[in-house]
């Protein structure tokens, strides 16, 4: 089969003053919806765990130390893009990912043996959760060696293409968590109307969080806790990054444009966490990532923010548990 023949039409770039100014918009809007929602809460069946958990007992001082240092984090990379921008400087490189030679047929190769590696397992295994996730893990680091594979094999290096190396990249990686911590206000002020909107929409049938987010927060044992770990932190950061943005938008930001792949490759991001509450707040996460990755050409910075993002999740989960 053979390659499309769309050309791209231009680099994909949002300017820094742009998401200064949209995260201050969004900083402000955050502070008011916080404020309007500080008010005495009853829990109710469309509550999630976590909102359950604060309803019905003080914030533990944890998440305080948690939450402040995560509101540091946003303060003083905001004020740091803004220095940037004063001195009329980028925050981010204009250094686009290497073209890797993808064919349309190896979109075809990864999904199929994939999928076809996780169902022969199954079918031999019973259905408890730790052993999809087991499963699950396992199918995603498949994917990642069958990407690896492929770009060998077409005559180029997998580090190099994908942006693997970390040998002088840590100014780059400094500058697109500043950036990321930047966004953090925007998506969580989607995600909390978005939350609100489904409440009013579902009722009842309100799912708030992902099925591995309430076996975490229910989970009572080690082996469990330890095995979501690391499969959230460790597996699927490394394994969804290689997939999302180095595999699937490394193939469509070749025939199409760059801005057009992005919004294409975050909603798919999205659809693939479900249910409906997370998948905008996931899918513009998703959207964010591929930007990141365009704007410096290193997977590794989508990796580490993958990979700090959930382990944030979890340590708020981890946090109202202990109230």
């Amino acid at each position: 089969m053979g390659e499309f023949d769309l050309e791209p039409k231009g680099p994909f770039v949002v300017r820094e003053h742009r998401l200064i100014l949209l995260s201050a918009v969004f900083i402000s809007l955050l502070i008011l919806l916080t404020f309007l929602a500080s008010g005495d809460v009853t829990p109710t069946s469309q509550m999630t765990l976590q909102e359950m958990a604060l309803a019905e007992s003080e914030m533990p001082q944890s998440l305080h130390v948690l939450l402040g240092t995560l509101l540091i984090m946003v303060l003083v990379s905001f004020l740091w893009l803004l220095n940037v921008k004063s001195r009329g400087e980028n925050a981010l490189p204009d250094a686009p990912p290497e073209r890797a030679a993808w064919r349309f047929e190896d979109i075809i190769i990864v999904f199929f043996v994939t999928a076809a590696f996780s169902q022969a397992v199954l079918l031999q295994l019973d259905g408890e959760f730790s052993t999809l996730l087991g499963v699950d893990s396992i199918s995603k680091m498949v994917s990642v060696v069958l990407i690896f594979m492929l770009i060998e094999r077409r005559g180029q290096q997998a580090r190099q293409v994908l942006g693997l190396d970390l040998r002088g990249g840590l100014g780059v990686c400094l500058r697109a968590f500043a950036c990321f911590f930047v966004f953090i206000p925007f998506l969580q002020s989607v995600n909390y109307i978005w939350q609100h909107l489904l409440r009013q929409v579902q009722g009842e049938a309100y799912e708030g969080s992902q099925e591995v987010v309430e076996q975490f927060a229910q989970s009572g044992t080690g082996y469990m806790s330890g095995l979501i770990i690391v499969a959230a932190v460790f597996v699927a950061p490394i394994a969804e990054e290689m997939f999302f943005r180095g595999f699937l938008y490394g193939f469509l930001r070749k025939h199409v444009r760059p801005s057009i792949a992005v919004v294409f490759v975050g909603a798919l991001f999205g659809i693939f966490h479900m249910p409906l509450a997370v998948m905008l707040p996931t899918g513009l996460l998703g959207a964010f990532f591929c930007y990141l990755y365009e704007r410096t050409g290193r997977l590794t910075v989508p990796i580490f923010l993958h990979a700090i993002y959930n382990f944030v999740q979890i340590m708020l989960i981890m946090s109202l548990n202990s109230s």
